[in-house]
């Protein structure tokens, strides 16, 4: 996992147009994503549109099923750990070589572990006898991630874009993807578009100077008070 923190161009400097979308489902996230972008595409003066997203290598996915195992006896924890310690591989023991200490772990071999045909062959212990992984499962090629961004601990997928200030100003173009995507957490639950960059440096530069007014306005007060030694 790595933290995201304030994406920063080359200059140094906060990126004019940022929003990070936040949810659990990485195929939720990418559609938002999408839609996102398309937005931004389409408006004048925006460029230069990119995500921190990068592809993935293709793996495969085992799809269990769960009726046909419980009905033989066994569950799908089992059969799932049998399958990870044959290509992950398995504590096995411990020897020592003198005061170190060898952790031995059992897997297939190398030349076994990146061919499809033996996962298909595998064949799993079960009350009822030996079973043929394609009895009780089946696989899909997918696309695995690289790299799962986090911030404030949840799933995240920043998009971040560069603006021509003669055409449209940086909030500008934050406000209207604010106004597009206003019904988004309404559309869907626990999903959430969080604004970064410019925008969001404004905004706590505008919080810092309100709690600095406000600080004032108290310090003046108290002066004031102690001065005519009445706080009426």
């Amino acid at each position: 996992m790595i933290p995201v923190g304030h994406p920063i161009g080359v200059t140094g400097k906060p990126e004019p147009a940022q929003v990070r979308i936040k949810g659990d489902s990485f195929d939720v996230l990418q559609d938002i994503v999408a839609r996102v972008k398309l937005f931004l595409i389409n408006i004048d003066g925006v460029k230069d549109i990119a995500d921190d997203f990068p592809p993935g290598r293709d793996e495969v996915r085992p799809i269990l099923d769960q009726e046909r195992i419980a009905a033989l006896g066994t569950d799908v924890r089992t059969i799932a750990n049998e399958i990870r310690g044959a290509f992950d591989g398995i504590d096995a023991t411990r020897v020592y070589d003198g005061k170190d200490e060898i952790e031995l772990r059992v897997k297939y071999a190398e030349p076994y572990r990146g061919s499809l045909s033996n996962l298909r062959d595998m064949q799993f212990a079960t009350p009822v006898g030996m079973v043929p992984f394609l009895n009780i499962a089946s696989f899909e090629r997918a696309e695995g991630f690289s790299a799962i961004a986090h911030h404030n601990q949840r799933r995240t997928i920043s998009i971040t874009a560069d603006v021509d200030p003669t055409v449209i100003t940086s909030r500008a173009a934050n406000v209207r993807l604010m106004e597009e995507f206003s019904g988004l957490e309404t559309e869907l639950p626990g999903y959430a578009l969080d604004f970064g960059g410019e925008f969001e440096d404004t905004q706590e530069s505008l919080a810092s100077m309100l709690r600095a007014f406000l600080l004032t306005i108290v310090l003046i007060y108290v002066i004031l008070g102690s001065l005519f030694q009445s706080f009426i």
